[in-house]
């Protein structure tokens, strides 16, 4: 089928998530092109079936790789930036700025 979808994230029926706050965290990541991103998709759908689960999708605007991953939305930035290092995730996403924020940095602002 192709890459269709903009960068973002998506519940389990490939519509558009978004959140007023809180943070949203990877739980792996795949790496992969514009031609194999649905495929890449159902995988991860039928890998995790749970109805809590969503996924991102982003491009690396360095290389055009694009990153699928499943994921999960946090409340507490504490806890999100907790999982994401458990998880070895560069950073989360904080839904109130639409911003990244790194797992690793000392000081934090949302």
């Amino acid at each position: 089928m192709g890459h269709n979808m903009q960068d973002g994230t998506y519940n389990q029926d490939k519509q558009p998530v978004s959140y007023p706050n809180g943070f949203q965290v990877g739980l792996s990541t795949t790496t992969t092109d514009k031609d194999n991103v649905d495929e890449v998709i159902d995988y991860i759908i039928d890998r995790k079936p749970s109805a809590t689960i969503t996924f991102g999708v982003w491009t690396n605007p360095n290389n055009g790789d694009i990153y699928v991953e499943p994921c999960v939305w946090v409340e507490n930035l504490e806890k999100a930036l907790a999982l994401g290092r458990d998880l070895e995730q560069i950073s989360v996403w904080c839904w109130a700025t639409m911003k990244e924020i790194p797992c690793y940095t000392r000081t934090v602002r949302c």
